[in-house]
């Protein structure tokens, strides 16, 4: 599509101006020619080097390359049919495929991130995606994939003024085609001399300064994660008579407890912790002889306590030595240590393993006489025995209890609302019931006397918040935020490529059916911190709590929702 390349002209072509234009984010997901499933949200990401003083960032989501139904200079979209634009200060943003979206299945899209400032607004990238299935091919440009950066780092962390110190890149693959590997130390972007594997920069700095390196097209837009990394200048070497450096010595100190290093154990891995100063701020590096043939050398900051590995192959006596070296070649104080490494114990084979006993499940099936049932067909609830509740499951019918129906929040008891009975008393989608608010379902509920019982009700916050399990069966690290991933801080890792899993996020054998999607509980929202929490002066008016708690089984978030949206429901009873 040539509108793109003409867009991507005006767009790209702008010279960074260091000292006044916001870093450009780079975008992390989803990916240049990803096709997103149609049962879930559109997820962006993005990040952005820390300190970059970002106030904002806008997205832009279009149907066409052009972006045609956005206004560059007012910064709005002039055909809400085609393009979708909004301003977080998180780096993620999930739209949702609702009646004003223009998200529609089978439909390729494109987006971009700016970055704002109260300078200015940053350069972006752009990436097509299809959600659904691409409806035409992705465009050429964007099926380039940049590799990734892995790691940077100097030869030496620090170096004398005047010296040239090398600052070195690791790829996990090749550069496409009119790609290259920039650094920044302060000087603007220079592209360094890249291999296969990676790319290194001789460069002579004037001072301290912190540099960075990402990978960048032709016209300077950023393609990669951007890493950052530091080196410090010092003062220039003096040297004495016959060229000999002079200076000060480095001092190295042994910060392991030496009784407790005098053992180790063969094939098990052995830790030393030392540091090391030097008063003319030239520390360069520690040498560490292990004493049976091999040794290592680690770079090393003035006063910060390296932490140096060795697993020895051979049960035997040994003596390490460590020694540490400043940038003219001046060595330590020699730091030596005696270790007696000793044979594993060898356990009997035949010994049979302790085995922990199988935990109860807290979960049962209830039938709709209020019975442990093993029958699917006659399961309508699930009891938690540590809890003592009763849950409703969720159907696949389009009858009272479907998965699918949603409901706005309506309390007209005033003593349980907050002082608000809900903006809609039939706001959702439903089947079943005269009007779709959580009121009118839970009297149907009662009335129909599920698994025997007649107290159905909407889940405290608490309660529905107990059901959240993150995909390793951890419990999730829990924040009244929606902008933590509660789940993605506690467990290893996910694909930063793929966030979010398919599944939701709750023990799906004992709660079938459940949709990735927020459910109602019955907490009114009180904000804690603002005016409305204050005692109200005789002239003014109540307060008016309009909105609810709901928690998200797609991700474990809560947040509060103004009550007259349509949001899903599961019951409880005592």
């Amino acid at each position: 599509m040539k509108k793109f390349l003409v867009f991507a002209g005006l767009i790209g072509v702008s010279p960074f101006i260091y000292a006044a234009q916001p870093e450009q984010p780079w975008l992390t997901y989803p990916q240049s020619g990803a096709t997103l499933p149609t049962n879930l949200p559109a997820f962006f990401m993005w990040d952005n080097t820390k300190g970059s003083g970002v106030t904002n960032y806008r997205l832009v989501v279009s149907t066409d390359a052009a972006f045609s139904g956005y206004n560059q200079k007012t910064k709005s979209c002039t055909n809400t049919t085609t393009c979708f634009t909004d301003k977080t200060a998180k780096k993620n943003y999930v739209l949702r495929q609702t009646t004003d979206s223009i998200l529609k299945n089978d439909t390729n899209y494109y987006w971009f991130v700016e970055a704002m400032t109260a300078n200015g607004t940053s350069v972006f990238d752009v990436r097509e995606f299809a959600y659904g299935a691409p409806v035409t091919p992705i465009d050429t440009p964007f099926t380039v994939i940049a590799p990734n950066i892995t790691g940077v780092s100097t030869d030496v962390p620090s170096v004398a003024s005047g010296n040239p110190i090398i600052i070195s890149a690791v790829l996990d693959g090749t550069l496409p085609t009119g790609y290259n590997v920039k650094v920044d130390y302060g000087n603007g972007l220079i592209t360094m001399p890249a291999s296969a594997t990676g790319a290194q920069y001789s460069a002579t700095p004037t001072k301290s300064a912190s540099y960075s390196v990402g990978i960048y097209d032709d016209k300077n837009i950023l393609k990669s994660y951007k890493l950052t990394g530091s080196c410090t200048v010092t003062a220039a070497v003096t040297t004495g008579t016959g060229g000999t450096a002079t200076g000060n010595a480095p001092v190295l100190t042994l910060v392991s407890d030496a009784t407790a290093i005098s053992t180790a154990k063969q094939g098990v891995t052995y830790t030393v912790q030392l540091s090391a100063t030097d008063a003319d701020a030239n520390l360069k590096q520690i040498v560490m002889d292990w004493g049976d043939g091999s040794s290592d050398t680690v770079n090393v900051d003035d006063g910060v306590t390296r932490a140096l590995t060795h697993i020895y192959s051979s049960a035997a006596p040994f003596t390490w030595t460590a020694t540490a070296y400043d940038s003219t070649n001046l060595a330590s104080n020699v730091i030596t240590q005696a270790v007696t490494v000793s044979a594993p114990v060898v356990t009997d084979p035949t010994t049979p393993p302790v085995v922990e006993p199988p935990k109860a499940p807290s979960y049962s099936a209830i039938n709709n006489l209020g019975n442990p049932t093993s029958s699917a067909t006659d399961w309508h609830c699930t009891l938690d025995s540590t809890s003592n509740l009763m849950w409703e499951v969720k159907t696949d019918d389009n009858n009272l209890h479907d998965k699918d129906w949603t409901y706005s929040w309506f309390e007209p008891d005033t003593t349980k609302n907050g002082g608000y009975q809900g903006g809609s008393e039939n706001g959702g989608r439903c089947n079943g019931v005269v009007k779709c608010n959580t009121d009118v379902f839970i009297k149907a509920v009662n009335a129909e006397k599920l698994c025997g019982k007649e107290n159905w009700r909407l889940p405290t916050k608490q309660e529905l918040e107990k059901l959240v399990v993150c995909p390793n069966g951890e419990t999730p690290n829990r924040s009244d935020s929606e902008t933590s991933d509660i789940c993605l801080e506690t467990n290893p890792p996910l694909d930063p490529y793929n966030p979010r899993p398919s599944i939701p996020f709750i023990d799906t054998v004992y709660f079938p059916n459940t949709k990735t999607d927020w459910y109602w509980t019955s907490d009114t929202y009180i904000p804690t911190l603002s005016s409305a929490a204050k005692p109200l002066t005789s002239k003014q008016k109540k307060p008016v709590y309009d909105s609810a708690w709901n928690v998200s089984f797609y991700d474990g978030h809560v947040r509060a929702d103004n009550k007259a949206n349509a949001v899903k429901v599961r019951l409880v009873s005592d």
